[in-house]
């Protein structure tokens, strides 16, 4: 379980509860940490967002194009907002539901 993640001297480390490190990936091959639930990373990189298991182990990635700018993430879920609606996801990027904003 991901309690916190870092960036130190160029890698992310993921933490557990008792701040003890999981993992660690340098920033170079993840890109830019855009958020981060207790199951799962988000990460963007040259228009691709990509979501990580706690060990940075590759869950799925998206296209910005096609799910707009990323808002937060929490639990088992993340939200983007894109054309004035705001869509979530899981981390496998299947949407669960959409609403107008």
């Amino acid at each position: 379980m991901i309690a916190d993640v870092i960036r130190k001297n160029g890698w992310y480390q993921t933490l557990n509860e008792s701040g003890k490190k999981i993992q660690e990936k340098h920033e170079s091959s993840l890109g830019e940490l855009q958020g981060f639930s207790d199951r799962f990373l988000v990460f963007h990189k040259n228009g691709w967002f990509t979501t990580y298991d706690e060990t940075f182990r590759k869950i799925a990635e998206k296209h910005e194009s096609s799910v707009g700018v990323f808002k937060n993430a929490t639990g088992t879920s993340m939200i983007f907002i894109k054309n004035g609606w705001a869509a979530t996801y899981d981390s496998t990027f299947k949407k669960l539901n959409e609403r107008h904003i």
